[in-house]
């Protein structure tokens, strides 16, 4: 596994500027898979009361048609950068992908 890419976790503390909560290497099966290529906050999806964000890649898979990784919150502050979700062509059936995670946005309210 491996691959090229990894993201760098950074809380926002109020007053006392940023820490670095660690470093999420790239889960890609592929070695090109360019995890990080997209960053997304996605606010609270799971309602635990944590921010959750998506790690895109658009490579990743062996015919390049690219996945979204989702980290929740929870799992975040307790520094486990192991568990999360992957959202890929196997995920999304029925769907011809090229590039899923290129760019990654949220609803607009």
């Amino acid at each position: 596994m491996g691959g090229i890419g990894r993201v760098f976790v950074y809380q926002r503390r109020y007053g006392t500027g940023m820490k670095k909560l660690g470093e999420i290497q790239s889960p890609c099966s592929t070695e090109e898979c360019r995890f990080g290529f997209a960053i997304s906050n996605l606010g609270d999806i799971d309602k635990d009361g944590k921010e959750d964000f998506a790690v895109g890649a658009p490579n990743e898979g062996p015919d390049e048609s690219g996945a979204i990784y989702v980290y929740y919150g929870k799992n975040i502050n307790d520094r486990d950068f192991s568990r999360f979700q992957k959202l890929d062509k196997l995920e999304l059936k029925g769907l011809n992908l090229k590039g899923f995670g290129y760019s990654i946005s949220k609803e607009v309210v």
